[in-house]
This record gives C-alpha cells, sequence and structure tokens, in this order.
C-alpha cells in the first residue's frame, strides 16, 4: 500500500520540535493532581457532605481526549458502576474550565428547592449525565427554569447540577467547589 503524502504546517514542525510544551503540559496535569487531591481531602473532612454519604474514598482519573483535550477528573466518592445515588465529579478540561458536577437521582431531591440554589449554576436538561461540555445546549442556567422545565426533571433517572469554574481561578478551586458541593447537598430530601 503507498503511503500518502504528508505536509505538515509550520505550526506542527514547531510544536513536535518543542519539547518544553510536552513537559509543561506534564508538571501542570501534576499539579493538577495535587489540586484534586487536596480537594478530596476537604470533601473528606465536610461534616454535610459526609452525613450524606456512606462511603468516603475518591478517584483521581485523567485522559487525553475528551472533545480531543486532556483533562483530569475527580470523583467523589469513587464509583464502581453506572448505578449510583450520588456523585460530586470535578473536571479540569485543558483550554477550557474547571468543572464542579453533582449527580443524584432524581428521586432523592426535593425540586422545590432547586430555584433557591445556585442561581449561576446548570442543571442537564437531558439524560446524558456523562456530557461535560457545560456550556452546550443540554444544559440551562438554574435561575432560567420554569415549571415545564422541572416537570420533564422529574422525570429523569438522574440529575446533574453543574458549576464552571475559569482555569486562572485555579486558588480557589477547594472554597469555591466545596461551597458548590455544600449548597447542592442542601437540595436533598
Amino acid at each position: 500500500m503507498p503511503i500518502k503524502s504528508i505536509h505538515f504546517e509550520e505550526h506542527e514542525i514547531a510544536l513536535i520540535q518543542n519539547a518544553e510544551l510536552i513537559l509543561a503540559k506534564k508538571n501542570a496535569i501534576e499539579k493538577i493532581s495535587e489540586l484534586f487531591h487536596s480537594f478530596a481531602f476537604e470533601l473528606e473532612l465536610d461534616k454535610k457532605i459526609k452525613s450524606r454519604l456512606n462511603k468516603f474514598d475518591y478517584k483521581i482519573s485523567k485522559g487525553e481526549a475528551y472533545k480531543n483535550l486532556p483533562y483530569l477528573v475527580l470523583d467523589f466518592p469513587k464509583i464502581q458502576t453506572k448505578k449510583f445515588d450520588i456523585l460530586c465529579r470535578t473536571m479540569f478540561w485543558w483550554g477550557n474550565y474547571f468543572s464542579f458536577n453533582f449527580f443524584v437521582k432524581a428521586d432523592l431531591i426535593d425540586f422545590k428547592k432547586i430555584s433557591k440554589s445556585n442561581s449561576d449554576a446548570f442543571i442537564l436538561m437531558d439524560n446524558d449525565i456523562w456530557n461535560q461540555v457545560v456550556n452546550s445546549d443540554s444544559f440551562k442556567q438554574i435561575d432560567s427554569l420554569n415549571e415545564k422545565d422541572f416537570a420533564n426533571l422529574s422525570t429523569n433517572e438522574y440529575l446533574k447540577i453543574s458549576k464552571k469554574h475559569p482555569l486562572k481561578e485555579y486558588k480557589s478551586l477547594n472554597k469555591v467547589g466545596l461551597q458548590f458541593y455544600q449548597n447542592v447537598f442542601e437540595l436533598l430530601i
């Protein structure tokens, strides 16, 4: 089989010649992992969160291709299957943002409390709970929900409430994330 003619653009040649870039990426990912370990420790210590969970272990995973970009995920508590009651998932998505994501079985939440909490957060309107693109059409800002939206949400098996956090504000990740998760735990029945 003949080899296709391959042509590299100048910026691609510059990229593959630059070892510094890959080493800087590796170091940045390691620092974000450390940040997530620190955040998991804070979640483990929080009394409000601990009172609603029956396990406290966590898992940090990483990959290279969520929408073709690197990512890290902190799951608290660690999930073994796709069936669970509650999950706090914090995600770093290269070039985009951090996100705090609260997954909960719909029958565990008080829908009347949703509109009063986290008005700057978003709620997933469909059933694709693994969608991490918070600014997609599948998400709606909580303070814009109407009665029809709540009726539709009540038919979902799971709800997902998410909040974006700018990458450049990494120093406040623990504080903002802990506040978000404390607030959404207030929605539980």
